[in-house]
């Protein structure tokens, strides 16, 4: 399922910055340990939006969501890995350069860190709509990438959450169960849908509860 044969989805994921900072991408696990995640969605799940058009352009713009990093760090916790993956069409427009994201990325990082927890991977699609990557949801690209590299031999136990239409369609083409997080619509081809991450939390952890 991941092992990218396709030349040009190759080719694509080869040009995903792999900008973990504090992160070791490349670590190894034991096969056991290998079993489930969680793939985040970082604008509007993480993070406010900007308004229609704009986008997180300085730390200063990056104002986390109540409650947001108390529910990555429960379901760090609860045994999940985390994994932001994130279009940042910002970069593409020259709104936003590498080096100023990895600086909001490292602010995110150190939050989580005073908490005691942390983010297995950040990966984001740098790319505009025209440039046709593999990596910009709602390909999967970025969630295969994750995957990868992590040695996950399927996505049934994990979950995508993300505040758009895309999101979902990434996670579904890879088997993931995803969550729709919007306070005003719901998505019909999700699993579940509600109004904030730390809903999401409750949702998956009460159903590892019930098992």
């Amino acid at each position: 399922m991941f092992s990218n044969n396709d030349r040009n989805i190759k080719k694509c994921l080869e040009l995903i910055p792999e900008h973990s900072l504090a992160v070791d991408f490349k670590k190894k696990f034991p096969q056991s340990h290998r079993k489930k995640a969680v793939f985040l969605d970082r604008d509007g799940i993480i993070n406010f939006k900007m308004p229609e058009g704009d986008y997180v352009k300085n730390c200063n713009e990056f104002k986390i969501i109540p409650g947001a990093i108390e529910a990555i760090c429960e379901l760090k916790s609860a045994g999940y890995y985390i994994f932001i993956v994130t279009n940042q069409r910002g970069i593409a427009l020259g709104l936003i350069n590498q080096e100023t994201l990895n600086a909001i990325h490292q602010q995110l990082i150190n939050i989580l860190s005073k908490k005691g927890s942390s983010v297995d991977g950040i990966f984001i699609c740098p790319h505009d709509y025209a440039d046709n990557c593999e990596c910009r949801k709602p390909k999967p690209g970025l969630i295969l990438r994750a995957a990868s590299l992590y040695g996950f031999e399927d996505l049934n136990d994990s979950y995508m959450i993300g505040d758009s239409f895309s999101d979902i369609e990434a996670g579904k083409a890879v088997g993931c169960k995803c969550i729709y997080v919007n306070q005003n619509d719901i998505c019909l081809k999700a699993d579940y849908s509600c109004g904030s991450l730390m809903e999401a939390k409750n949702y998956i952890l009460h159903n590892v509860f019930q098992r």
